[in-house]
């Protein structure tokens, strides 16, 4: 706005004290507020300016937000994948633990010459079952011993066997002196296993 316009709201003398002020200043624009008061236009411009600084760090702001809001998200998701995960391996570890223990039972079972290995595991009682500090098994040894005693025809006799590979007495057929090979040889491979005792 050109300063002349002031005029008619100033009246002539102090217009021109205003004017007289002024003359030093090249390109004074003033700009009328809505409140009726004057205001220089660099001040404007410099507010305008504060202004358009705050909306873009706001804006820059917001995108921030945002994105940690995703990567919020994603970690949640992470971790949720993780727990998850987690929970299948320690479902497997136990399943193999009970594996190699299954084994070890089985291999008890055989060596006490158990007619059906199968059967006869479902007849011992697992809670008295453990194992000691170097994982050999403890109280299935009780447990075969009380079956023979109770019931002994779920067990092939030690000494008659059948004929054929770690039975009878025929050393062509695998009895005799190559029995005890045999166990020697089977105590070999189950140590080798990691199947102790």
């Amino acid at each position: 706005m050109d300063i002349s316009s002031l005029k008619t709201y100033l009246g002539d003398e102090l217009f021109g004290q205003v004017e007289e002020k002024l003359k030093g200043v090249d390109g004074m624009q003033l700009i009328a507020t809505n409140d009726g008061s004057w205001l220089p236009k660099s001040r404007l411009d410099e507010e305008l300016n504060k202004l358009k600084d705050s909306r873009t760090t706001i804006s820059t702001l917001t995108r921030q937000l945002e994105e940690a809001k995703k990567a919020g998200e994603s970690v949640t998701t992470l971790q949720a994948t993780i727990d998850s995960l987690k929970q299948q391996v320690a479902e497997r570890d136990t399943t193999i633990t009970g594996m190699k223990r299954s084994g070890k039972i089985q291999d008890k079972l055989r060596a006490a010459n158990a007619k059906d290995v199968a059967v006869v595991m479902r007849l011992l009682d697992d809670s008295k079952i453990g194992e000691d500090d170097k994982g050999n098994l403890t109280g299935v040894d009780d447990q075969i011993k009380a079956l023979k005693e109770a019931s002994g025809y779920l067990f092939n006799e030690q000494s008659g066997g059948k004929a054929g590979f770690g039975g009878g007495k025929d050393p062509a057929s695998g009895g005799g002196e190559n029995n005890k090979g045999n166990s020697s040889i089977n105590a070999a491979i189950r140590a080798a296993a990691g199947y102790g005792g």
